[in-house]
């Protein structure tokens, strides 16, 4: 019978013809990087000669203008610097002490928030746990046994009484 598995030469000549197929697939490899940079550097050269181009007689047009903006801007530097500072005072010192004090009390109101919702939460389960309770024995919210009717009379100053019907 013939063996399947392959021989240990016929293993080592395949890898060594991977390994002489590495210098050649490497050259072709940094070949190819090669001209791909070349032809990104090309396709940039040409853009930029394109825009430069088309840009120009805007550049023409705009350069009396920034003249005349950066004489305004030198002229206008004191009404600038005193709105920096009138801004400074008024919108950004007490905008950064609020954020402070927010940061601060943070905290707090965060552990009062938590201890609220725990309240609304333990207040509702003991309401539920009462009704249930109260469910068990059988007796009203009001004291008074389930198998009695409540009557409703006004009182003197028109309070409620409850009274039994044995009255």
């Amino acid at each position: 019978m013939a063996s399947t598995a392959p021989s240990p030469d016929s293993d080592l000549a395949s890898i060594s013809t991977f390994i002489q197929l590495i210098p050649s697939a490497a050259h072709y490899a940094i070949q190819t990087t090669r001209y791909l940079f070349f032809f990104s550097g090309w396709l940039i050269q040409s853009l930029r000669n394109t825009l430069s181009t088309l840009l120009y007689p805007s550049l023409i047009i705009l350069s009396p203008i920034t003249l005349v903006l950066s004489a305004l801007l030198y002229i206008l530097a004191p009404a600038t610097v005193l709105a920096q500072v009138i801004l400074d005072i008024l919108v950004f010192t007490p905008y950064h002490f609020a954020v402070y004090l927010v940061d601060s009390i943070y905290p707090i109101y965060v552990f009062c928030g938590a201890a609220c919702i725990i309240g609304v939460i333990i207040g509702y389960v003991a309401r539920w746990i009462v009704l249930w309770v109260a469910e068990m024995v059988k007796l009203d919210i009001n004291g008074a046994e389930k198998d009695e009717k409540p009557r409703k009379m006004l009182g003197q100053a028109g309070k409620v009484k409850l009274e039994s019907a044995e009255d």
